[in-house]
């Protein structure tokens, strides 16, 4: 059921699957998106059962994958009709959410957010000169995680630091997820037990540099 509500909801791509997730085997596969810092994480059981994890997503992207995991909208509807708008409980409450019974013994889990901080976010920003790292395009920049958050890296405390983070284009940002083995090879995208601060990251330049969780970067290669 699970598998089937992520597929309806069509995401660009989940990580670490290839075509739909119904025909996958039990696992943990994630969709993030770096623009909104919304993140999925769809885990499936042996037994059939599973769980839904969202973190920091819009009302309309948690609504679509709540109404997709309800067959015909069922019960959401209804509680929707139940419930007005203005009552509805803010996106990220200040105390976590616990998990509420799903349909056929699922979990569904709302988590706080797990992104940087603004003041990270700036620094980023500051240190790529507001430039697409790949590109150099100036156009819609936003954060992008080298290493995901998924698979147990959200709690690393070097998960939201300036070495994990570059700044990348909307159109750069679904290039990685399109062609994952060339940028782990230009550390665009970092491949666990790997750490963000031991990978050279190749920018728009043509040169390869170090970063540092103190928002530096350092050139260790010559331009090509």
């Amino acid at each position: 059921m699970i598998a089937c509500a992520a597929d309806e909801v069509r995401f660009p791509y989940l990580d670490y699957v290839d075509g739909p997730l119904c025909q996958a085997p039990p696992g943990t596969y994630i969709y993030e998106c770096e623009e909104s810092c919304a993140q999925f994480e769809f885990v499936l059981g042996t037994l059939g059962h599973g769980q839904v994890n969202i973190s920091f997503a819009t009302i309309p992207e948690a609504v679509a994958v709540l109404d997709a995991l309800v067959p015909n909208g069922g019960r959401r509807s209804a509680r929707r009709k139940a419930q007005p708008p203005s009552t509805l409980p803010p996106l990220a409450p200040a105390a976590p959410c616990g998990p509420a019974a799903g349909q056929d013994g699922d979990l569904l889990v709302v988590r706080r957010p797990t992104g940087p901080t603004d003041a990270v976010r700036d620094l980023v920003y500051q240190r790529d000169g507001g430039r697409c790292a790949r590109c150099d395009s100036v156009r819609r920049p936003s954060i992008h995680h080298s290493i995901n958050r998924g698979m147990g890296c959200a709690r690393e405390p070097w998960i939201n630091q300036a070495d994990n983070l570059l700044l990348v284009c909307t159109l750069c940002n679904g290039w990685f997820g399109d062609y994952p083995k060339p940028s782990y090879e230009a550390g665009w995208k970092v491949r666990r037990p790997q750490l963000p601060d031991e990978v050279e990251v190749r920018y728009a330049d043509g040169r390869a540099y170090k970063l540092t969780p103190d928002d530096l970067r350092t050139a260790v290669g010559a331009a090509r």
